[in-house]
C-alpha cells in the first residue's frame, strides 16, 4: 500500500533495535507466566509506552497492548525502527461448535470490526496473514509436536456486544474466532508492506446460551507454554 499521506505525529524511534522480528503479546495469563518467562530469558527489559519491551539477540518482544489502538501504538515504532516481521501471540474466543477451550490456531484471515484499521487501509475490512511467515511458524511448532488448526478471526472493539445475532452472523461467514487485535496488526503490516502472522490459543467459548471461560485453568497455562514459549527463547 503506497503511503501517500504522512502523519504529523511520528512514532518514537527505538534506538539500537537491531532485529527483524517483533513478537507482540497483548496480554498475559492471570498467573503472569509469560512475564516471568520473559524476565528470565530476555537480555534487556524496558518500559515502552503502555507495554514492556524485552530485547533478545534476534527479536524484540512486546508484552501489553490490549485492543486495536494499543496494538498499533506499540507496534508502529518497532516497524519504523527496523522490524520487518510481526508475530502476534494472543488469546481468543471460540465461536463455532468445532472450537474447544485451549485449541491452538494459526490465523489465515482477519475481519475488522475495530476502528483502527481503516486509518491505515481505507475501504477494506478483511486482512490476511503472510503465507510465508505463517508456514514458518507452523513448521516450527510441528517440530515441537504441536499442531495448529487454521482459522479466520474477527477483531472487535466491543467484547461485551457479542450478541446472539452477532454470533450467528459470524458463524454464517465461517469465522471461528474473535479477539481485539489481529485485524489491526494485519492492516498495519499491509500498510508498511511487511510480514505478519498470528497464533491464537482459545481462552473462552461463546455459545448462544452461555459463555465458558478457561483463563484460570491450569491447562490454559500449560498450552500457553507449549505454543508461545518456543518463540520466546533466547534462540528460536
Amino acid at each position: 500500500m503506497k503511503k501517500n499521506t504522512a502523519s504529523i505525529v511520528k512514532p518514537p524511534e527505538i534506538k539500537h533495535l537491531n532485529c527483524r522480528r517483533a513478537v507482540f503479546i497483548p496480554a498475559d495469563t492471570p498467573s503472569r507466566i509469560i512475564k516471568t518467562h520473559l524476565e528470565k530469558n530476555a537480555l534487556k527489559k524496558q518500559k515502552f509506552l503502555f507495554s514492556n519491551l524485552y530485547r533478545f539477540k534476534d527479536k524484540a518482544v512486546l508484552l501489553g497492548g490490549v485492543g486495536a489502538p494499543a496494538s498499533v501504538l506499540v507496534l508502529e515504532p518497532l516497524i519504523c525502527s527496523g522490524a520487518t516481521e510481526i508475530l502476534l501471540l494472543g488469546f481468543c474466543g471460540g465461536l463455532t461448535k468445532d472450537t474447544n477451550l485451549f485449541d491452538p490456531f494459526i490465523v489465515r484471515k482477519a475481519l475488522s470490526e475495530e476502528g483502527t484499521s481503516s486509518h491505515y487501509i481505507p475501504f477494506k475490512n478483511e486482512f490476511f496473514a503472510s503465507e510465508v511467515l505463517s508456514e514458518e511458524i507452523r513448521e516450527k511448532l510441528k517440530s515441537n509436536k504441536s499442531f495448529l488448526k487454521t482459522a479466520s478471526i474477527v477483531s472487535t472493539d466491543a467484547p461485551y456486544r457479542e450478541t446472539k445475532e452477532w454470533l450467528t452472523d459470524k458463524q454464517i461467514k465461517n469465522i471461528e474466532l474473535v479477539d481485539m487485535e489481529t485485524s489491526s496488526v494485519f492492516a498495519l503490516a499491509e500498510y508498511y508492506q511487511i510480514k505478519a502472522a498470528a497464533v491464537m490459543v482459545t481462552s473462552d467459548i461463546i455459545k448462544p446460551s452461555f459463555h465458558k471461560i478457561g483463563f484460570t485453568k491450569t491447562k490454559f497455562a500449560e498450552r500457553i507454554k507449549e505454543i508461545f514459549f518456543p518463540f520466546l527463547s533466547r534462540r528460536e
